[in-house]
């Protein structure tokens, strides 16, 4: 669906927000402590910044690479 608000489009500014990022791979990550400090950290924020709990992470290619974020 292609809405237009012309009418507030004009107005509307971007937020930006930088966030810490981890150099570490999440990859084989099977529970929310095996994820870096900082990616729980980026995870809690988009809660915060959505109103909606993160479920499950992806953290590879395959299937199998999820983690649940609250079990």
């Amino acid at each position: 669906m292609n809405i237009k608000l012309p009418h507030i489009q004009n107005r509307l500014e971007p937020v930006y927000e930088t966030l810490p990022g981890w150099r570490t791979s999440t990859l084989g990550a099977v529970s929310r402590s095996d994820l870096p400090e900082n990616a729980v950290s980026y995870i809690s924020r988009l809660e915060e910044l959505v109103g909606v709990p993160v479920s499950l992470v992806s953290t590879g290619p395959e299937r199998n690479h999820i983690v649940p974020m609250n079990p």
